[in-house]
């Protein structure tokens, strides 16, 4: 365990940069316990890095200690997440999520990039609202935090659901000093000019009901939202509309507004499906989000061997019956559970015993993501034999 933690703290450096050793350590056996799949309790977490000799309320002690003045601040992880991937532009998605434990509401507003189809937290605040909605100066705040840090990176597009626009976001972002694309959905209440008049979404498009083609994707621009914007209207599988708002005309922008949809399973990861984040007791909003950041270390580790290795051995395509008797191809795993699983081979099967092991595992998770791979290399022979 404590050879497989010193190689853990190698593989994490770049986050933990700041960090003084003692602290160091305790984060690198928290990041190598999630990948292991350990249960995110304090009490699970205590008994896991307890020393053999100490009592469990010194090892949980430690832990609050670590979470209540972390090393690792948002611009050091954001910094650390860039290099890592090596990004020079990015799709960002703006959302929230939130939940209750007993009396308390926790409420994260996070802002993701996109990578190869997958989400990748880059910055969150916690907000303080009892779980309502966000203002508009927080998200304005968001994307300014990172065009602050991140001057260099380009921005291709924003994407957010119906909880987001607003008139002083949207105009913030299409300043002539930012000029953000973006593509946001829209509630139906929200009015449009219609000529000389103001009339609202679903009724300016209400004909898609009795449409053979149930979509309408305009060329002309709108006034809406305080802005003259490019509207589309869809009527979905449930017989629902859906609006979309954008500063810029797109062939088919509801295909890319469906990119939006990576950071619901990156919630999903963070959640129920993997970290399981909702059965921590730890309710304060600092430790909260400093337990955040120990995760998304160890989702980024996970998704970029997951990519890696899917290149090298194809994750398996299953055939899904569909309820009208039709098959569709859908994959047994993402890259992030891809990811995850290997690298819990690797840490429990490889590393103790074999350098050469973990020198290649090193390279290959601190490297240019398209790096390639020998395939005489250990790591390669392990991968595909997964």
């Amino acid at each position: 365990m404590q050879n497989s933690v010193a190689k853990t703290f190698t593989i994490i450096k770049d986050f933990i940069s700041e960090a003084r050793y003692e602290q160091a350590i305790l984060i690198a056996n928290l990041v190598l316990l999630l990948i292991s799949g350990s249960k995110i309790s304090l009490t699970q977490l205590g008994i896991s890095v307890k020393k053999k000799n100490s009592q469990l309320k010194s090892a949980q002690q430690k832990i609050r200690g670590l979470l209540s003045d972390f090393p690792i601040t948002s611009k050091i992880y954001a910094k650390a997440v860039i290099k890592l991937f090596a990004l020079t532009s990015v799709e960002l998605i703006i959302d929230r999520t939130n939940w209750m434990f007993g009396r308390t509401d926790i409420n994260f507003l996070v802002l993701s990039l996109r990578w190869h189809n997958i989400a990748i937290p880059i910055y969150w605040v916690m907000l303080d609202n009892n779980g309502g909605n966000s203002n508009s100066e927080q998200r304005i705040d968001l994307v300014k935090w990172f065009i602050t840090n991140f001057a260099t990176i380009t921005i291709e597009n924003i994407y957010a659901d119906r909880e987001f626009p607003s008139i002083s976001f949207i105009s913030w972002l299409i300043h002539k000093e930012r000029n953000i694309n973006f593509i946001f959905r829209s509630k139906g209440s929200l009015q449009a000019t219609d000529g000389n008049k103001k009339v609202s979404l679903s009724k300016l498009y209400n004909q898609l009901l009795h449409a053979q083609h149930r979509i309408k994707v305009e060329r002309h621009i709108r006034r809406i939202f305080g802005n003259r914007l490019y509207i589309s209207a869809r009527i979905n599988e449930n017989g629902e509309f859906m609006f979309l708002v954008s500063n810029q005309f797109h062939d088919d922008p509801f295909a890319l507004y469906a990119r939006r949809w990576n950071i619901e399973t990156m919630f999903g990861n963070f959640k129920s499906k993997s970290f399981n984040i909702e059965s921590t007791h730890i309710t304060q909003y600092h430790r909260l989000s400093a337990l955040f950041t120990l995760m998304a270390i160890s989702y980024c580790y996970c998704c970029k061997l997951g990519y890696i290795a899917h290149n090298i051995q194809p994750i398996t395509q299953k055939k899904i019956k569909q309820p009208d008797g039709t098959k569709i191809s859908r994959s047994e795993f993402t890259f992030f559970k891809y990811g995850f699983y290997l690298l819990k081979n690797f840490f429990d099967n490889f590393l103790c015993d074999s350098a050469v092991v973990y020198r290649q595992l090193y390279q290959i998770l601190n490297y240019p993501p398209d790096i390639k791979i020998s395939k005489y290399s250990q790591v390669y022979k392990i991968i595909t034999s997964f």
